[in-house]
């Protein structure tokens, strides 16, 4: 039980040394305490960009056609 506690404060106290998150926090006055990738930025605030969003075909033309059609026919029915 010793070992585990003297392996975490030697892991705390590396990630301690380790460069933080530069970006501003809207919680707290002050930065992200996230440690830092190679961008200078944390996981959260700067990493590896996943692409744009796909749209599912909500705005497709199909899609916008039919949103008419049911629009028209609401009007009719009023």
């Amino acid at each position: 039980m010793k070992n585990s506690s003297k392996l975490m404060k030697e892991a705390r106290a590396a990630l301690a040394l380790h460069p933080r998150c530069g970006a501003r926090c809207k919680q707290r006055d002050g930065f992200c305490l996230n440690p830092a990738m190679k961008n200078g930025r944390c996981r959260i605030h700067g990493g590896k960009s996943t692409g744009p969003k796909p749209k599912h075909g909500q705005a497709s033309a199909g899609a916008k056609l039919r949103g008419k059609q049911i629009r028209t026919l609401f009007q009719t029915l009023i």
